[in-house]
């Protein structure tokens, strides 16, 4: 049932962002882009205490609600010139991540020729799948945030990757403030799905200041940005 709730919200969205772009056809939302510019793009008439996410992160609960209001639901770009951006060399891939994860956002490894003849196989593995699903895309999520606070404090206009080990292995260089009480500033691959959603839901108030610059501060850039990043390493020393 949740599977189909989602696809019927994936479809809603991607229909409406087509409509703010002027095309005929769905067009499949950049999640990322809207995280990354919420003053430039952004969604109205969603309910209450809900906003704009991938709908593999919602429950059953959520989505019936935002597919309510359905007609309400429309795309704002005020900057169309932003999702014309690649922004794919600056925000790489999630790194693989050697720190011990939540357990149930884990798969056990199990065979699955002898797991699959359990009674209700198909709902718990479709549930464990799920579950799995959503703990990346919240991942990816917070990556994305983090990536964008720390090219603000750059004083860049896009997102850069975040040296995590050069920041730990400086401290109070780069001093992050916002995040929720109790948790530390670490790779969003080392959290369960319950903190990321705790950092996403004060994503506004987590804001970066670097003190004190140090090397490898920037990570290498893409080509076409070496100018731009040069120009802000400057400016910060």
């Amino acid at each position: 049932m949740i599977l189909q709730l989602r696809r019927q919200v994936e479809s809603l969205f991607s229909i409406k962002y087509a409509e703010a772009l002027g095309l005929p056809e769905p067009v499949k939302v950049p999640y990322s882009k809207f995280q990354m510019y919420p003053e430039d793009l952004h969604v109205t008439g969603l309910p209450e205490g809900i906003s704009l996410r991938r709908p593999n992160c919602f429950g059953a609960a959520k989505l019936r609600k935002i597919l309510a209001v359905s007609s309400q639901i429309q795309f704002v770009i005020k900057r169309p010139e932003l999702l014309a951006e690649e922004v794919k060399q600056e925000m790489p891939s999630m790194p693989v991540c050697d720190a011990e994860l939540d357990a149930k956002d884990t798969a056990p490894a199990e065979d699955t020729a002898a797991i699959s003849k359990r009674p209700g196989f198909s709902e718990c593995m479709e549930s464990k799948l799920s579950r799995i699903d959503l703990a990346n895309t919240l991942r990816e999520q917070v990556q994305d945030l983090f990536n964008r606070k720390y090219g603000e404090a750059l004083g860049i206009k896009y997102p850069v990757q975040v040296p995590y080990k050069r920041i730990k292995n400086n401290p109070d260089s780069v001093i992050i403030e916002g995040l929720p009480p109790g948790i530390p500033f670490r790779k969003p691959c080392t959290f369960g799905s319950q903190n990321l959603e705790r950092i996403l839901a004060v994503a506004d108030k987590i804001s970066f200041t670097i003190t004190r610059p140090f090397q490898g501060l920037i990570p290498k850039p893409a080509p076409r940005r070496v100018t731009l990043l040069k120009k802000a390493y400057a400016s910060i020393s």
